[in-house]
């Protein structure tokens, strides 16, 4: 009862308005010159983003890019503590003034996004620009993710956050309520997409070829030789597992680049003995070898199964070629990784997954019989085994501890507990939004670092989960370093 009553407490503090802060207004359909850092500015907590969706056909199948006439997406900004939502889920009007809004068009398509969400009652979407002319931050598309495993509402952020400490070449990560029709949708993730405008900022070339794995046309994305070195037999795209994002037109030659990375990961494009100096020196003529190594430290610290350790697939893998401006793709061309979806990620498990004791170096074990060449062939060789092993310890001294996440977590969630507890009327009701947990639920596992189990399902509090992982993972390297 105490906890109940505390918990009763914040939510009528928190939907307190405390005044409002005028920001500069932007034409129709444009941020103005704006960037993708500007909006993703991973420091910068001073405003919170809402997302509105007006005149919307809400009987619309979204499993297509579709559209309403006459539908407006706005976004607009406020600071922290002029959060003000009616009862009963309706959305602040205050918010569409000009002084708020920084965004709006009627030219979108809009659809569902990622596979598990799809007809769940939260569900996560993508807004698609469909006029050139628009730029939302440099972007043409809003990725709302409806973060629907994570009871943390927090995961994808951390792990998005490590990537970047880590100097990964990571997507853009923050928060947005969703308001459609003037019904309040709850708190997303916006993801930054990975697509031409992301390859053009973080690279300064779009040029190259852009490579999404899928679990698809020829199974799952392993990275493992074909003997007969054809890693597509699907005429269409997008039903590949390689699928290729750019270059489309040129699709019939355009894999060759791919080939080759996989030949030469398995060891079949010279004599080179995998594990040699000169198998090495051949992958990082063609792969950024040390960026994909602390993505590896880091995924592996972070337990995110559902991607190339267990899945595999939800990755992306782009040929800027080795001149880095897009051209001589085939000739010399040069792969770098990028992760993504980091929703299943800090100790979320399904079934028996022993995400805890997950070997740092023998990674086909979380999944006996998968075959993951890329990761299994560069930790045969010396110096890379080293520089993972080695980054890993550092990061776990810097940043995967109780201290620094702790920090991070209370930051990140007084920035959008108000948001979030106000998706429900009460502590133990249902969501109005359709989100799976209950705002005690939340409390208790972000507040209390509860866990939760759910039929199949066995979620750590991802203080709970760093702890015990830490730990283990310190005894690992004890024995192998």
């Amino acid at each position: 009862m105490q906890i109940q009553h505390c918990f009763l407490m914040f939510i009528l503090i928190s939907v307190i308005c405390c005044k409002h802060y005028a920001e500069t207004s932007v034409p129709l359909g444009s941020s103005g010159t704006q960037t993708q850092r500007d909006f993703f500015d991973s420091n910068n907590n001073a405003n919170h983003y809402t997302v509105f969706i007006d005149s919307w056909d809400e009987h619309k199948d979204l499993n297509q890019a579709t559209t309403t006439f006459g539908a407006t997406i706005s976004v607009s900004k406020i600071s922290p503590d002029a959060i003000e939502l009616a009862k009963g889920g309706a959305c602040p009007q205050f918010l569409r003034t000009k002084n708020h809004e920084i965004f709006t068009t009627q030219k979108f398509a809009m659809s569902f996004s990622g596979n598990k969400t799809r007809g769940t009652p939260k569900a996560s979407y993508k807004i698609k620009l469909t006029d050139k002319a628009d730029s939302f931050f440099g972007m043409d598309s809003i990725i709302l993710k409806s973060m629907w495993n994570d009871p943390s509402q927090l995961r994808e952020s951390l792990a998005w956050h490590f990537f970047h400490e880590a100097n990964v070449p990571a997507s853009g990560h923050t928060y947005a309520s969703l308001c459609v029709n003037n019904t309040y949708k709850g708190v997303y993730s916006i993801i930054e997409g990975i697509d031409k405008n992301y390859l053009a900022y973080r690279f300064k070339s779009k040029k190259g070829n852009l490579y999404k794995a899928n679990w698809d046309d020829i199974g799952p994305a392993t990275l493992e030789l074909r003997p007969d070195q054809k890693y597509f037999i699907a005429a269409a795209i997008e039903s590949r597992t390689y699928e290729l994002k750019t270059n489309e037109e040129e699709s019939a030659n355009n894999y060759q680049d791919l080939a080759h990375l996989i030949t030469t990961i398995n060891g079949k494009s010279s004599v080179a003995a995998i594990g040699s100096d000169a198998y090495a020196k051949e992958m990082e003529a063609i792969f950024d070898v040390n960026s994909f190594l602390r993505w590896a430290a880091v995924n592996n610290l972070i337990a995110s199964w559902d991607n190339y350790w267990k899945t595999p697939s939800n990755y992306y893998l782009y040929n800027l070629g080795k001149l880095a401006d897009g051209s001589a793709l085939h000739e010399k061309p040069f792969f770098i990784w990028l992760p993504w979806d980091y929703d299943n990620s800090f100790g979320i498990a399904y079934d028996s997954m022993d995400l805890i004791h997950a070997s740092i170096l023998d990674w086909p074990n979380l999944k006996p019989g998968t075959n993951l060449p890329l990761i299994v062939n560069l930790l045969k060789v010396p110096r890379f085994r080293a520089y993972y092993l080695d980054f890993m310890q550092k990061f776990m001294v810097s940043h995967f501890n109780e201290r620094y996440v702790s920090s991070y977590l209370v930051k990140k969630w007084n920035f959008i507990k108000s948001r979030v507890y106000l998706e429900s009327a009460t502590p133990e009701g249902p969501a109005y939004t359709g989100r799976q947990w209950t705002n005690h639920q939340i409390y208790q596992h972000n507040e209390q670092a509860s866990g939760i189990q759910r039929d199949n399902m066995n979620i750590f509090s991802i203080l709970g989960f760093v702890k015990e992982r830490s730990a283990s993972v310190k005894s690992q390297l004890s024995q192998v370093k």
